[in-house]
């Protein structure tokens, strides 16, 4: 299946381009971006998932939400404040 990735976490990401990408049937949010991540080579620390917010076609969403055909998948920086 194929979806739309962008990273919007230059911290972590800047080195893997937006795009669409190609991934196994059934894939995970996470797994997406786990994908990715290893087609560039970029080494993230093993805090990543707690430093961003994972959104599908718009909404948040946790890390093991499923991916479908045509999905949007965006990757922003986690912002905390008061």
């Amino acid at each position: 299946m194929y979806a739309n990735v962008r990273f919007l976490c230059p911290e972590y990401f800047s080195l893997i381009p937006n795009g669409t990408y190609e991934f196994p049937d059934g894939s995970t949010v996470q797994e997406c971006v786990e994908s990715c991540v290893a087609e560039f080579g970029v080494v993230l620390q093993d805090t990543w998932p707690e430093q961003v917010v994972l959104m599908k076609d718009n909404k948040p969403v946790g890390k093991n939400e499923k991916v479908t055909e045509g999905s949007n998948i965006l990757i922003v920086r986690r912002v905390l404040g008061g």
